[in-house]
């Protein structure tokens, strides 16, 4: 503890003064700190009041981008239920070809059969029509064969 009567004589005031002048610095002291700290507190409430702004901005930024993200998330899903569609179309169309290429491979088929049995049936009539002695541009007139075709049966047939 600080003795007056020390304090005193060092500063050559009286005791009273020398209260009174304590007091005096105590109360600016006081005034001073309590400036310094309502200047403190209202630095904090500014801090307070950006950090609020700052949050309530990102806050608004994240459910700007978590809508963004929901309306994405459909879409995807949307374009992923296309992409389904699409590929499930895609093979029945791959289906329906294959059975028109089978069809038209049987039809093919089929087709070059009739026209072997109609040759064969051309081909035995004109062999029948040189059996009974007419001469080869007579037999190309009545079957529609080329002079080679009729040619060639009646060397088959001289040969047999």
């Amino acid at each position: 503890m600080i003795d007056l009567n020390v304090l005193s004589a060092w500063s050559g005031l009286p005791e009273a003064q020398l209260l009174w002048v304590m007091i005096g610095f105590g109360v600016v002291l006081y005034f001073v700190w309590g400036g310094q700290r309502h200047r403190r507190i209202q630095l904090l409430y500014q801090k307070v009041e950006r950090l609020q702004h700052d949050l309530l901005a990102a806050n608004n930024s994240v459910m700007g981008m978590g809508q963004q993200l929901l309306m994405l998330e459909k879409k995807f899903y949307a374009e992923e239920q296309t992409k389904k569609n699409i590929d499930h179309h895609k093979q029945t169309l791959e289906a329906k070809v294959n059975q028109l290429q089978n069809i038209e491979h049987l039809q093919n088929s089929k087709a070059a059969r009739d026209k072997q049995a109609d040759n064969q049936v051309i081909y035995e009539e004109a062999r029948q029509l040189l059996l009974q002695g007419l001469d080869i541009p007579s037999v190309m007139k009545s079957t529609s064969l080329s002079h080679a075709e009729v040619s060639l049966i009646s060397a088959l047939h001289k040969t047999l």
